[in-house]
């Protein structure tokens, strides 16, 4: 198996719970890596680039360029906001990292508590074609379940515990 997880707090709690084994992850989140680099059964590649201190991710070029030697099977990628237009977020130098992500993944699973339905930010990053599933807290409201529905975009709502996938 093999999975990128991105660098969202949502993201980060899903690699907590983390009980797979045999699993390779591609990431650029510091704190993913490190927290990934207690498991057993796991082996990590942390992608190279620019730190943003703040937020803790690596982007840029060098990040793009590594990014693109890897195929993998599932991405687990935040969202900040999900609309009708698609998945957005506030850093521009962290969604070009994302869309490349997207790219690089056979099923993109996007991991978002339900405030993040309906909010709208200044980079987007994607439309909702390339998404396969969205893991939320609660049911979105019911024009935004049926836009997802129709990209055929999965609604999973999530009630807590380990993730072995």
């Amino acid at each position: 198996m093999s999975r990128i997880f991105d660098a969202s707090t949502t993201v980060h709690f899903a690699v907590q719970s983390l009980t797979a084994q045999d699993v390779t992850v591609v990431t650029n989140a510091i704190d993913a890596a490190s927290v990934l680099a207690d498991k057993d059964g796991i082996t990590v590649h942390l992608l190279g680039g620019t730190l943003n201190g703040r937020h803790r991710f690596l982007y840029g070029t060098a990040t793009l360029q590594k990014l693109s030697e890897y195929q993998v099977d599932k991405l687990f990628l935040g969202a900040c906001g999900i609309t009708a237009d698609g998945i957005s977020y506030p850093h521009e130098e962290d969604g070009a990292v994302k869309r490349e992500m997207i790219r690089r993944a056979d099923q993109v699973i996007v991991l978002a508590d339900s405030t993040k339905f309906g909010k709208r930010l200044f980079h987007r990053i994607s439309g909702l074609e390339p998404i396969d599933m969205v893991i939320t807290d609660k049911e979105p409201d019911p024009a935004m379940t049926q836009v997802l529905s129709d990209y055929d975009v999965e609604v999973v709502v999530a009630k807590g515990g380990n993730v072995d996938d």
